[in-house]
């Protein structure tokens, strides 16, 4: 005698869902525990920023980030600006309180320094 297959087509029964336990998202909604949590970045848009920070950070010698970011807005002042109105929205808090302004004059004068040392070398 021939085994029975399963029914097809509608009158097949349907498996239960994984989250048949959850209850249903109304419209607009996100299902509760679905994907990454809201702010959570991206893992290889984090690698990217971490690795351009090292970049910048080497780029810039005994200055570190801002000696590269210094020499920057010298050199290429307008991407430099660009860049700028790019970050400032993303900042990160900061506790204490420093300014941009802060950090580029105390880059500047210890490039200054640096640069009349060189002199007075050489």
């Amino acid at each position: 005698m021939r085994k029975k297959s399963a029914p097809r087509g509608p009158y097949r029964k349907k498996a239960p869902s994984r989250a048949a336990h959850l209850p249903k998202p109304k419209k607009g909604e996100r299902t509760p525990g679905a994907g990454r949590k809201k702010g959570t970045p991206n893992k290889f848009t984090r690698d990217i920023k971490e690795a351009l920070i090292e970049a910048a950070n080497r780029a810039g010698g005994s200055e570190g980030m801002a000696g590269y970011f210094l020499n920057q807005a010298e050199q290429n002042a307008r991407s430099f600006m660009s860049l700028i109105g790019r970050a400032m929205p993303m900042a990160v808090e900061v506790s204490g309180s420093i300014t941009l302004e802060a950090l580029v004059l105390e880059a500047a004068r210890k490039r200054e320094e640096r640069d009349a040392a060189a002199k007075k070398q050489g």
